[in-house]
Parts: structure tokens; C-alpha cells; sequence
């Protein structure tokens, strides 16, 4: 996890995004493969109120799965933020608090078999 004023997020407000819980929150993922291309992974166009896929190199190939979970209750009063990815590839994910601006970034290293990811205190800004 992370998050704060790391500027050189090279995807920006043109590039591919997918709106979660109602456009409450926006991700977008960079990455870089092992010829070193680079680019703003792609959102398949079709998912759900709370989740959705990326692909990177090919529309057909889908690299990534993310999903934002409202736990604005008495109990966790939080959003949850989980991965899951199965690539090798350098990335980073940001998911954008659309409201307060807020963000958090998540990273795998080239080469590295990337882990899922379940960030149960991702943000702690409901409603």
C-alpha cells in the first residue's frame, strides 16, 4: 500500500480509468513489461457497481481484477480495497478517493509474481 503526493504517475485524467461505487472512487494502472513498453493498462468493457478487469498488452488478455468494498458500517467504517493480479510485469495501481482527493498507490517489481492484494484500511473517509 501507499499513498501521498507521488507526482510522476504517468496515467492521466485521458488515459483508461474504471469509476467504482458509483464514481466514488477511480483506478488506473501503469505498467512495464519486460522489452521495456510501457503504457496505461485498458479497462474491459464490462464489469460491475464494485469491481472490474484491466488488460495491458491485449484487450483479449486480461491481466488484473480489482474491487472496491463499501464497509462504511459500525463495525469497519472503511472502504476495502482488493487485487488481484496474474502477471510478472513492473505496475502500479492508484485508486483515487474521487471526493477528497486522496490516494493509494500499489506496486510490483518486474519479474516479480505479483501477490493479491486486501487492503481492509484502504480509506477511512465514508460516508
Amino acid at each position: 500500500g501507499g499513498g501521498g503526493g507521488n507526482g510522476d504517475f504517468p496515467c492521466g485524467p485521458n488515459d483508461p480509468a474504471l469509476s467504482l461505487l458509483d464514481g466514488r472512487f477511480s483506478v488506473q494502472v501503469e505498467f512495464e513489461g519486460p522489452n521495456g513498453e510501457m503504457g496505461c493498462g485498458g479497462v474491459v468493457p464490462f464489469g460491475s457497481r464494485d469491481s472490474g478487469l484491466f488488460y495491458f498488452f491485449e484487450p483479449s488478455n486480461w491481466e488484473m481484477l480489482v474491487k472496491m468494498n463499501d464497509a462504511c458500517n459500525s463495525t469497519f467504517n472503511s472502504y476495502w480495497f482488493f487485487f488481484a493480479a496474474t502477471t510478472d510485469v513492473r505496475y502500479r495501481v492508484r485508486v483515487t478517493d474521487t471526493v477528497t482527493g486522496d490516494f493509494r498507490d500499489y506496486e510490483n517489481s518486474l519479474g516479480t509474481r505479483s501477490p493479491a492484494v486486501t487492503d481492509t484500511s484502504a480509506f477511512m473517509t465514508c460516508p
